[in-house]
């Protein structure tokens, strides 16, 4: 599994999307993305979304918005 961020500088969000590095049918299980900073030299991870999959393909999964990002911080993402 792949999780990447895509700055939406116009909205102010960065958009979170997961895809598949094997081909797998269905994904089960309860998933947590994780987000880390500059601020503190990429020391900390914080929990910004918890989700869950019940025999669903990972395509299924809308993704998720992180609008609570700062102007001029560096962010790191982690699944």
């Amino acid at each position: 599994m792949n999780i990447a961020g895509f700055l939406n500088e116009e909205n102010g969000y960065v958009d979170i999307k997961l895809t598949d590095t094997e081909e797998i049918d269905q994904r089960v299980g309860a998933f947590k993305i994780l987000r880390s900073s500059n601020v503190d030299n990429f020391a900390v991870w914080y929990d910004v979304y918890t989700f869950a999959l019940k025999n669903k393909k990972l395509s299924s999964w809308g993704g998720f918005k992180d609008f609570t990002v700062e102007q001029g911080v560096t962010y790191k993402y982690a699944i």
